[in-house]
């Protein structure tokens, strides 16, 4: 069985502007992937051409449904919630998921169920204009639920809550994953790098790198950092085995820190105890791919 969305060398211009250019990968099933990219990477443009909004060059398949030929088809596959929702705001909770459950062509049994898996149903009888930023977010998932959809497209959607409100919604993106969909989640900044199994990495209208965390951290070469706590007497020896790993070592404030991939941590603190260093704190600071995407855009040109 092949993946539930595939795209392949997707191309999308407005005029003569370029803003997708042969953007290719895949979501497999029940897997997790960010689509990453700076504002104006063609993150947007994507979505819009997956959910057939736009006409572009190249092919979107959808559980092996094209987009463009059986368009109804595919997109029933698919639960979309946007960055910004729109919402009939004299209703209650309720009685909007059930107009939206009716406009889908979904029956309104499965209305409750949706707004449960939300942890909205307690609030159904709630007026939509009294809810919070998260409460919304999370109305929004809910009717992207109806149907019972397996891949589920999120565009940027803790942009606009708080801390807490983010917390709660990633709780539940992780419980719907535990329960086998499919996830494809827009992001600039989105701190789900712990959700994800994987990052498409856009620039310009490109792919710049793709894979799981470790791939894309030894494709580009970036690295963890690694910051111990040592007297400054014992600089120079971190130094030296720093250099052995072929890295330098920079001292700050009583604590020396080093830029070293993966594999080398553990070795590298494990030669400088050997020189009879006392470390006194040792932090590891992780690599992450939202921390590092401006660098991999740096210098691109941008998308829409």
């Amino acid at each position: 069985m092949g993946p539930i969305l595939s795209i392949q060398g997707l191309t999308k211009s407005f005029g003569r502007q370029r803003v997708l250019d042969g953007v290719s990968f895949d979501v497999g099933r029940g897997e997790s992937v960010l689509l990453i990219g700076p504002n104006g990477a063609g993150k947007t443009t994507i979505l819009k051409c997956i959910l057939g909004l736009l006409k572009f060059r190249g092919e979107v398949l959808v559980d092996g449904k094209s987009i463009r030929g059986k368009g109804n088809e595919a997109r029933a596959e698919i639960g979309y919630l946007p960055q910004l929702s729109s919402y009939y705001e004299t209703l209650t909770v309720a009685q909007h998921a059930s107009l939206m459950a009716s406009l889908k062509g979904v029956d309104r049994s499965e209305v409750d169920g949706a707004l449960r898996t939300a942890d909205l149903l307690g609030h159904k009888d709630k007026m939509v204009r009294a809810l919070s930023s998260g409460m919304r977010q999370r109305l929004g998932l809910s009717i992207a639920l109806l149907g019972g959809p397996p891949l589920l497209i999120l565009d940027e959607p803790t942009s606009n809550i708080d801390m807490e409100g983010q917390l709660g919604f990633k709780r539940m993106l992780q419980m719907l994953r535990d329960e086998g969909k499919s996830f494809l989640i827009s992001t600039h900044v989105s701190g789900l790098d712990a959700f994800a199994d994987k990052a498409v990495v856009l620039g310009g209208g490109r792919v710049l790198a793709q894979g799981t965390e470790s791939e894309i951290q030894g494709k580009l070469g970036m690295t963890d950092k690694v910051h111990m706590k040592v007297d400054e007497s014992a600089v120079p020896l971190v130094e030296e085995v720093a250099a052995g790993f072929g890295q330098k070592a920079g001292f700050r404030d009583g604590w020396l820190s080093v830029s070293l991939r993966g594999a080398d941590k553990a070795a590298f603190v494990d030669a400088v105890s050997k020189k009879g260093v006392e470390i006194k704190d040792l932090v590891i600071e992780r690599f992450s791919i939202e921390s590092e995407y401006v660098k991999l855009v740096e210098g691109k040109g941008s998308g829409r």
